[in-house]
């Protein structure tokens, strides 16, 4: 796995891709866990912020992975269209 800011436009390697959405799906699922935690309500929140913001930022990381098997073109489609 390579992370690459190049990998964005390219099709996301389909393990991390399943990763990154079971942890977006998840954040609405845990949220009621965490507000009934014996915390405070200010410690929940931070408690909900933080791990919003980690699987959140799991799939925002599964994005840039790229397919092993994708194989970028090389032909110009300009020149395609104009034939």
């Amino acid at each position: 796995m390579t992370l690459k800011l190049s990998n964005y436009d390219k099709p996301s390697n389909p393990k991390w891709a399943l990763v990154g959405n079971i942890c977006l799906y998840a954040i609405p699922l845990y949220i009621p866990i965490l507000l009934s935690l014996p915390l405070t309500d200010n410690g929940k929140l931070w408690v909900n912020a933080i791990s919003s913001m980690i699987l959140a930022t799991v799939k925002i990381i599964s994005k840039f992975t790229t397919d092993p098997n994708y194989v970028e073109s090389t032909s110009d489609t300009t020149e395609d269209i104009k034939q």
